[in-house]
């Protein structure tokens, strides 16, 4: 009776020693994003600083990029594999690089990956099965949608369309155009088969201009002078940024403001609700933007890495929710 009452309870200190040494571990995640002076980013740095705080026992180790560059973005990735993490959070700037390259580093260290903001596509995640845990963030397609039903308000009657985007290759980014696309071409758009989307011409009164998509390659001062170009010419195109790379350049505002005076009926619509673009809601300089939940995604990126390195449930797919702003609403709308 007795060697049994101790053998419990040398158990139970040996349960309790395992808890002590899990909770006085401090877990280090690698946050890399696409490109860490993105306004849209740093409010994912601020997610993961507050959720690392929350928990105590983790540190958030943000770092990317100055300029998006999937390279780049990989050599952070093994620097900070020297130096020691037990997870990454990765916003995936280029699939195929990260396909090659990236994965089987991960693989080859056994550090969980999960992915925010833009993900890896099917066929890598069938060529990698269980390698990404999760993915946090927007359902891009959605955003999409809900950029395609917005120009539908602002201009019932059709016309011509010029989407701008990042780089040509970009999941996420993709997602967004063909949602913009299935918006304007049927009644139901989160119905229609994806393989069926297609570029528009002269559907339900929308026809894309022969020079876009434009590709700002996530220049920001390229991004402006591609919006200045397209909503200068005559024929009064409407122009939707699935990104909000014009928007975070100093130039914008000026070109903006000069574009009220020559042309004061046109038609831009923006992604993205960042504090910068609200303050352009609040000055008049931005008419609409649909945006993201950026700081969320950082907050849901640090507290599901803790929850598979700890062994507890977690979501593989969370979407943050989206945020429609306006002249009227900037004060309130990302609440």
């Amino acid at each position: 009776m007795l060697k049994m009452t101790i053998t419990r309870t040398l158990m139970l200190l040996l349960g309790l020693l395992l808890i002590t040494s899990v909770q006085a571990k401090t877990w280090r995640f690698a946050v890399i994003p696409k490109d860490q002076s993105n306004p849209f980013f740093q409010q994912v740095k601020i997610g993961c600083e507050r959720a690392a705080k929350a928990l105590g026992n983790v540190e958030c180790v943000f770092e990317g990029p100055n300029k998006a560059n999937a390279i780049s973005q990989h050599l952070i990735l093994e620097k900070l594999i020297d130096q020691g993490i037990d997870g990454v959070a990765f916003s995936v700037l280029l699939d195929s690089y990260v396909a090659r390259r990236t994965l089987p580093v991960l693989v080859k260290n056994d550090i969980p990956l999960v992915t925010f903001d833009s993900d890896i596509d099917d066929s890598t995640a069938k060529r990698f099965p269980n390698v990404r845990k999760a993915y946090i963030g927007t359902n891009n397609f959605d955003l999409g949608v809900k950029l395609g039903l917005t120009l539908k308000s602002m201009r019932p009657e059709g016309g011509t369309l010029c989407i701008q985007t990042g780089r040509k290759d970009s999941v996420n980014l993709d997602e967004r155009i063909s949602g913009i696309r299935a918006a304007l071409s049927v009644a139901e758009p989160k119905l229609i088969n994806p393989a069926r989307i297609r570029r528009l011409v002269n559907i339900n009164g929308w026809t894309e201009h022969a020079d876009c998509p434009l590709y700002s390659w996530s220049d920001q001062e390229r991004a402006v002078k591609q919006l200045q170009d397209m909503l200068t010419r005559p024929d009064n195109i409407a122009v939707v940024a699935v990104g909000g790379w014009p928007q975070y350049h100093s130039s914008y505002p000026t070109m903006m403001k000069q574009l009220k005076v020559s042309h004061p009926n046109h038609t831009l619509l923006v992604a993205d609700t960042t504090q910068e673009q609200l303050d352009l809601l609040q000055q008049g300089l931005s008419k609409i933007n649909v945006g993201q939940k950026p700081a969320k995604m950082g907050e849901q990126a640090i507290h599901t890495l803790y929850k598979i390195v700890t062994d507890q449930a977690y979501e593989p797919q969370i979407f943050t929710e989206l945020t429609h702003c306006t002249q009227d609403n900037y004060a309130r709308c990302t609440q």
